[in-house]
Parts: structure tokens; sequence; C-alpha cells
């Protein structure tokens, strides 16, 4: 499924002008609005067609700045805020969002792809591409299991954009019918759970 580009414009350096050009339906434009949610930082969503330089997914403009990736984006604005919310807290955040990017990320998009977003275009899913990624994701939430067992969050004992950056895969393989991937897996699943209760997600899935 193919979606539209995102742009988010930064006004002269003011934070609170800010507006997000794109799909709602797209994971990098969820990432950024449950960000800007949680820092209380006033938006606005265009979703409708946008015009970008490239056909890319996802862009941000900041003055002569262009960023392409919603993880770069999350750490320049978790980090360029001036509001008393710290969601960028240690290196360990680093490396989990390197997790998400890596391997998470990959195989969930595969399944839900198949699943998910070739039913809205009336296509048939790969069952064998399904297959192989769903062995996948369940030794990266093996692993997962074990992370949780010693942090409350999957880059530390608070909140942040590592645990922001899994949010909607996760949301779109409990629409695709795997909620039991987490279920069956206590800690992960009372992350998962954490996670998604928090209004700055409830906000984005409505």
């Amino acid at each position: 499924m193919r979606f539209k580009s995102i742009i988010i414009n930064f006004d002269n350096n003011k934070m609170s002008q800010i507006e997000l050009c794109g799909s709602k339906k797209t994971p990098s434009i969820q990432k950024v609005m449950i960000l800007l949610d949680e820092l209380k930082l006033e938006y606005t969503v265009n979703d409708g067609d946008c015009k970008t330089p490239f056909d890319i997914d996802f862009y941000v403009k900041y003055n002569n700045r262009i960023l392409y990736e919603p993880r770069s984006v999350m750490r320049y604005i978790a980090t360029k805020n001036d509001k008393d919310v710290d969601l960028y807290t240690d290196v360990e955040v680093d490396d989990w969002l390197e997790m998400e990017s890596r391997h998470f990320d990959p195989v969930a998009g595969a399944i839900v792809y198949e699943k998910l977003f070739k039913k809205w275009n009336n296509e048939k899913a790969d069952n064998d591409i399904v297959v192989e990624n769903l062995e996948k994701v369940e030794h990266i939430l093996d692993f997962y299991e074990k992370r949780l067992g010693e942090q409350q969050y999957i880059g530390g004992n608070v909140f942040s954009i590592a645990d922001i950056s899994h949010v909607p895969y996760i949301i779109y393989l409990v629409k695709s019918g795997y909620k039991e991937l987490f279920k069956k897996r206590p800690k992960v699943y009372e992350w998962v759970k954490r996670i998604t209760k928090r209004e700055s997600v409830k906000k984005m899935m409505n």
C-alpha cells in the first residue's frame, strides 16, 4: 500500500508552528503525532495531497534543513522543544530505536502490509511472507520479553521515543489478528497495555 508523503514545517524556529501533511494511516506520521501530543505541542494535519521534492514517504522541512527519517525527526523534536519533558533520556533509547528500526519494523511491517494494507486495497495476502515474518517477530518478542523483565519500558524505566516508535505497528499487528503474539509474553503484554493506554496514543488511534 502506497502512502502519501508527510511534510512537517517548522516556522522560523517556533516549535508551535507545525504542519503534518500526509495520510494518517502512515506509521511515520503516527509516531510524530504521538510525540507532539506527549509534548503538548500544537500542530495541524493536512490529510490531502502533498507535493514533495522526492518520491518518498516522509520528510521534515526545517528552514533550509530537510530530514527524511521519522526516528531522526523524533530525536530532533524531543531534544529541541522547550517543554520540561524528556522523551530522549539515555543512550539506551538510541539502542532500542535501532532495534525497532532494523529488526521489529521490517518484519512487523511485512506482516501488516500483507494482512491489513492489502486487505484495504482488496488484494490477496501472500501467506508465505506472513509465515516467514511471523517466525522472525516471535524471536524478536522473545528478546523483548527478557528486556522488559528488567525495565518498565523498552528504552529504560521511563516512557521514551523508543516506545513511541513501536506503537503504530503494534496496533496494526493487533488489528491484523495477532494480539496473541503479545498476550503469550506477559512482560511484553504489560508493556503494550502500558504504552497504548496513554492519552497521546488514544488520540492518534481515534
